[in-house]
């Protein structure tokens, strides 16, 4: 895509028919650094859980264009959308379930996590590299440290404010739209993006210490409705 040499890792159980449901895991990395390298060990620890797991590459905040990045938001959101397509138009030769995909992030991969799962094609991020025709939603999503209000970071000391700005291209004064399309929670409403289902939020103690202690506000967005989905 522009001339970068995007792939994914793929690993998948070595028993079993199969279909297998998928998982997406999404490196971290600040949105300038890391590759799909970083999660080797954990698609191999899915597969032999029996999934199809594939760790992915996106474009990097970390080229520049001029003062700023080449590549800004939503260069990354449309990358790990062309990957989940990829993963759906090829499910029958990797017999993946194409009704069961997670995704699981980390840190700047969380944070497209959470935005994989709360956005459709009808938001304007599916990019143009390919497969058009397959859906880039999944069924289920894990955050670890992802960042849900790219603007409520600017609300503590303690954000890396530089990463966000060269992330969206610009502090919130001037682009409050694009930080807005850019945080999961103000993307989307969780109760039109998930009418039929049940969103559970679970978050770890150490982790909410942690908050306290930075001073982070916690906002937490809980929608619930009758009936679950089995993933």
């Amino acid at each position: 895509v522009d001339g970068v040499d995007l792939k994914l890792d793929l690993a998948r159980p070595g028993k079993g028919k199969g279909p297998y449901p998928a998982l997406v895991f999404i490196h971290g990395g600040g949105w300038r650094s890391g590759g799909r390298w970083n999660n080797t060990s954990y698609i191999r620890e899915a597969a032999g859980r029996g999934y199809v797991a594939v760790t992915v590459d996106y474009r990097l905040t970390s080229v520049s264009d001029g003062p700023k990045a080449k590549y800004p938001f939503p260069a990354q959101i449309h990358d790990v959308k062309c990957a989940v397509r990829w993963l759906r138009a090829n499910a029958e030769k990797y017999n993946v379930d194409p009704a069961r995909i997670g995704a699981y992030g980390y840190s700047a991969g969380g944070h497209l996590a959470l935005l994989l799962g709360l956005t459709d094609s009808s938001d304007g991020l599916e990019g143009n590299c390919g497969n058009l025709n397959f859906s880039s939603k999944v069924q289920a999503v894990v955050s670890r440290s992802g960042s849900t209000d790219l603007l409520g970071l600017f609300e503590t000391e303690y954000a890396d404010r530089s990463a966000v700005m060269r992330l969206v291209g610009g502090s919130p004064e001037e682009m409050p739209e694009e930080y807005r399309i850019a945080s999961p929670v103000r993307v989307q409403d969780i109760g039109n993006t998930f009418p039929n289902g049940r969103v559970t939020l679970w978050r770890c103690p150490h982790a909410m210490e942690g908050e306290k202690y930075y001073g982070f506000e916690r906002r937490i967005y809980y929608q619930s409705t009758k009936g679950t989905t089995k993933f």
